[in-house]
């Protein structure tokens, strides 16, 4: 499968932790889709400079969760979820 899906990841930011969606391209080996969750306002696209630091957290604090995706209880797919559309 093409894609790691998060529907729900807990990730400290500057501003504080919050949760994030995002989609990892295991072909391109990166974080192509991030959003993060603001309270009343729901999940909205993370600013650009997000990107690199949960994808860094993926990639060398937490292997794992590329590696073995559904063990950390993660989705694999090979289509992006409707959420990445919008």
């Amino acid at each position: 499968m093409r894609y790691v899906i998060s529907e729900g990841w807990s990730h400290i930011f500057s501003l504080g932790e919050r949760d994030t969606r995002w989609v990892y391209d295991r072909e391109t080996e990166r974080l192509v889709h991030l959003q993060i969750f603001y309270g009343v306002g729901g999940f909205r696209s993370a600013p650009s400079e997000a990107y690199p630091d949960v994808e860094d957290s993926l990639k060398n604090a937490n292997p794992e969760a590329l590696d073995h995706p559904e063990e950390e209880g993660l989705q694999v797919s090979d289509t992006l979820p409707a959420w990445a559309y919008a």
